[in-house]
């Protein structure tokens, strides 16, 4: 009896290792890098703006991937603009916020978990929680909060929120206790990217953050003496299989891509001006709008309309020219209105803002081999990576097609072989979900054995 359960515990041990990707800039599947796609991951935080909502959904209803399937995108939302405690200008009714929710959800984007409050009060005003004093209690309360929040409003079922995404890339320890134990699929709140090694072309794809993060690990060191913001790494989780897709930093284009981007020389020196932190060697930004347009007294880069483009699109031609990890694109709907013009004029009015996200997505469209999608269908991608060829990588739905026979784990992945067969995506699940899964499936396709 012994002996039987030592068995179970090792094998499942097994298991457990091989379904686990670790931070690597090697990409998933045994192909080459032509043949892998290029994921772009649009997410869109906050969302209280209907009117923004609708125009970042209606622009991508016309856009078409190149292999046909739909450009889908992520919507990390809060739950209290869809209830009677917040209200806004005419045009932003609470009835009206969610129902752009729920057409955005209706035509296939995802909506995430972007906790309650954002951690303000009910009439916004300061001083916020900060998110790195904050208990599990409190993290989990905001998040329970909002998914209920969101299946009342919406109908969406609680295992269909598959990622979550904390305010001001903000976190702690708690923050990861709570969404593991939540059971989310995915996290996309760590910056990655801006480790000294890295330049864009060497990034490391989505991991899981069973051994934490390195980037976590620098900035906690970085976060010291004269510099302490008050960071804490968040250590390890030996027991979670939560995917990370990081919020990739931008890279703001060197004076000699001036003329190849059309913005004028001098970008970065001006940009260290305004924002401090800025790493004018390497060009790394924080991934989001917020920092490359908001003005200098919130020590955002204040830039303009074409340096945002230029910027953008340096980016994603770093990626697409080196080990094609995913780029993720952080936006804002809520400040592309005409009511923002005020916060955010380096970069233009409203309609010159909402250009900027249009052009680029225009831009990489234009690539045969870029996908446009989730967060969920890009983690489905990489648990089981389809190449590049006659078999489109997504379906009518948005979702990875999988059509694999025998299939070597990825590069990256620890663990043994373990045969797989023919089958479409599952949706997102728990740890426990799939370990189970993955038992039944080593029983059925090795007769109750691991092969290595």
């Amino acid at each position: 009896m012994v002996k039987q359960i030592v068995v179970i515990l090792f094998t499942a041990a097994i298991l457990f290792a091989a379904n686990f990707r670790e931070a690597s800039p090697v990409h998933p599947g045994d192909f080459p890098v032509e043949k892998v796609p290029q994921f772009v991951v649009l997410g869109a935080d906050d969302c209280s703006e209907a009117e923004a909502i609708l125009w970042i959904v209606d622009f991508l209803a016309k856009q078409k991937n190149p292999d046909g399937s739909p450009a889908l995108m992520n919507f990390y939302v809060n739950g209290r603009y869809a209830q009677d405690n917040y209200s806004g200008a005419a045009d932003t009714s609470i009835k009206k916020v969610w129902q752009a929710w729920k057409k955005a959800y209706d035509k296939g984007h995802e909506i995430g978990n972007h906790t309650y409050s954002h951690w303000y009060n009910s009439n916004f005003d300061e001083p916020r929680e900060d998110p790195r004093l904050l208990s599990f209690e409190r993290w989990n309360a905001e998040i329970v909060s909002n998914d209920l929040t969101l299946t009342a409003n919406l109908g969406i079922p609680r295992s269909k929120i598959y990622g979550f995404r904390t305010p001001f890339l903000e976190y702690n320890r708690a923050t990861f206790e709570a969404t593991t134990r939540r059971g989310f699929l995915y996290d996309c709140s760590i910056e990655e990217g801006m480790q000294p090694d890295q330049n864009g072309k060497n990034r490391y794809w989505p991991y899981q953050i069973t051994d934490g993060a390195e980037i976590d690990s620098l900035q906690a060191e970085w976060s010291s003496g004269e510099n302490d913001w008050g960071y804490k790494a968040i250590g390890k989780f030996p027991y979670s299989r939560m995917w990370e897709i990081p919020v990739y930093a931008y890279i703001v284009p060197h004076d000699s891509l001036s003329e190849k981007y059309g913005f004028k020389k001098g970008l970065r020196s001006r940009i260290i001006k305004n924002t401090p932190w800025f790493d004018s060697a390497s060009g790394n930004l924080t991934g989001f709008d917020y920092n490359m347009f908001s003005p200098k007294a919130w020590e955002g880069a204040a830039m303009k309309a074409n340096e945002c483009l230029a910027t953008l699109k340096n980016t994603f031609d770093t990626h697409y020219s080196g080990n094609r990890v995913p780029m993720t694109v952080g936006f804002h709907p809520d400040y592309y209105m005409k009511s923002r013009d005020k916060n955010y004029k380096s970069a233009g009015n409203y309609a010159q803002r909402r250009k900027i996200i249009e052009d680029f997505i225009l831009y990489v469209l234009k690539n045969p081999d870029v996908r446009i999608i989730t967060g969920h269908s890009l983690i489905s991608w990489m648990r089981d990576p389809v190449p590049l060829g006659d078999t489109p990588v997504l379906d009518e739905r948005g979702e990875p097609t999988r059509i694999t026979v025998n299939r070597r784990p990825s590069r990256g992945q620890r663990g043994g072989e373990v045969e797989q067969s023919a089958e479409t995506v599952t949706e997102g699940v728990t740890a426990p979900e799939e370990k189970a899964k993955t038992e039944e499936k080593a029983k059925t396709t090795t007769g109750g054995a691991v092969k290595k």
